[in-house]
Order: C-alpha cells, then sequence, then structure tokens
C-alpha cells in the first residue's frame, strides 16, 4: 500500500463523487498501480482498478 485516502463521513447522497489524494510518491520503476476501495464497515469491496501511469505525469 502506498497512501490512503480517509473520507470524513458517509457519502450516502453524494453518488457519485470523486476525491482526490495529493503528495503521493511513487516509487521509480512502478508502471501500474491498482486502486482499491475501503469502507469503514463491510471493509474492501468493489473492483479494483488497475491505472497505468504511462498517460499521466508523475
Amino acid at each position: 500500500m502506498i497512501d490512503t485516502r480517509v473520507l470524513a463521513h458517509p457519502h450516502v447522497h453524494e453518488q457519485p463523487f470523486t476525491r482526490a489524494l495529493e503528495g503521493v510518491r511513487i516509487p521509480d520503476g512502478i508502471d501500474t498501480v491498482r486502486v482499491r476501495a475501503r469502507d469503514s464497515v463491510p471493509g474492501f469491496g468493489g473492483a479494483e482498478v488497475n491505472v497505468p501511469l504511462d498517460a499521466l505525469a508523475r
């Protein structure tokens, strides 16, 4: 795990919603990151998303 974005409150009535996470440092040699959601009640869920970094600025 490289970093975590903790949400301060539920977003049940804000669907869909987006949030940002700034200042993440990705080690050299990493070309893809996997994004995964975790809820405080059921834990990890939903689909994992692999994001290739070749199209993104570092």
